[in-house]
């Protein structure tokens, strides 16, 4: 089971750099994110603030540039890795 999830792991994760995962928990840009959104952000792959606020509705009452500007981050991270 344990090899099995560690496959599962090593086949879906986006992020494979731990420190890559480290600013991701940290940097949420003045948004206040609970850690629910902060985790579907990084794992769904947005690329507009649009596409964020449709597949997660909590996002609805946040500032769209600092979204934009958090969305455009998490892009930036994914291409360097």
């Amino acid at each position: 089971v344990l090899q099995k999830s560690m496959e599962y792991l090593e086949t879906f994760s986006r992020y494979k750099e731990l420190d890559t995962v480290r600013q991701l928990r940290k940097w949420e840009g003045g948004l206040a994110l609970t850690g629910f959104e902060r985790a579907q952000l990084a794992n769904l792959a947005v690329e507009t603030v649009e596409e964020a606020k449709n597949l997660i509705p909590t996002l609805e009452t946040k500032d769209e540039v600092k979204l934009q500007a958090l969305i455009d981050e998490l892009a930036t991270l994914r291409k360097f890795q």
